[in-house]
């Protein structure tokens, strides 16, 4: 057995009294018998997790704040569900884009403070790929043409419609989040957890490990925020 697989398994009950203990400090009592849990990255579903003899269930995914986190560690599955909730409110208003007398000014008010705060929500953390930003920056689109009620067949380039409403991209959009966020938590307390899961997740980047049984994935890195030049030379 790789011996990071013992060590794992050695430290759950300690880990988990302590996460008993300092629930019990604020009132809460931990129901072992329904608690799940998720390993990431999920090559590690085969090990076996208990706790005071009782073997727990493992999840695939999960939803937290709003958000549905996958074991994958990337955001397909949260950003097509994203889409559909955008869609369904853009049906809802369908009454609004169809509204001759408001100008197209405020209907893409409605849209940015309706439809498109809720595509990206929690985009700062979200882990992209080429095809999950082709997604998004389709559906971006065809909102577009909806509002201004550009049929299929009159052939206008979404380079013109683009240059028209002069909008930010969703991937524009997506990094101004982003770097909002890392100036937030490289403004706090070094000591604050999200200060150091940032020094953490940079150095691990970098190639550096924190601690001894570390080990560098195999394969190519994944692309993320902190990969950023300006991100990296502010840190």
């Amino acid at each position: 057995m790789d011996p990071r697989t013992t060590l794992r398994q050695t430290q759950w009950p300690s880990i988990l009294e302590s996460f008993d203990t300092a629930a019990n400090t604020m009132g809460f009592h931990t129901s072992w018998a329904k608690t799940t849990f998720k390993m990431l990255p999920p090559d590690l579903h085969h090990l076996p997790v208990s706790h005071q003899d009782i073997k727990w269930k493992r999840s695939i995914g999960s939803h937290n704040l709003g958000s549905d986190v996958d074991s994958s560690g990337y955001c397909t599955p949260e950003i097509i569900r994203r889409i559909g909730l955008a869609s369904s409110i853009m049906s809802q208003l369908d009454r609004v884009w169809r509204q001759s007398r408001l100008s197209n000014t405020t209907k893409f008010r409605i849209y940015n403070s309706c439809v498109l705060s809720s595509l990206i929500y929690a985009s700062e953390t979200w882990t992209l790929l080429k095809a999950d930003i082709a997604k998004l920056e389709a559906f971006h689109m065809t909102n577009q043409r909806r509002i201004l009620g550009i049929l299929w067949y009159k052939f206008v380039t979404n380079v013109e419609v683009a240059t028209l409403l002069q909008l930010p991209s969703i991937n524009e959009a997506i990094s101004r989040r982003r770097h909002s966020l890392f100036g937030h938590v490289r403004r706090v307390d070094q000591a604050a957890p999200a200060h150091q899961a940032l020094h953490l997740s940079v150095s691990s980047r970098q190639g550096s490990g924190q601690f001894d049984t570390w080990r560098k994935q195999p394969g190519r890195p994944r692309k993320c925020w902190v990969e950023h030049e300006h991100m990296t030379l502010f840190f």
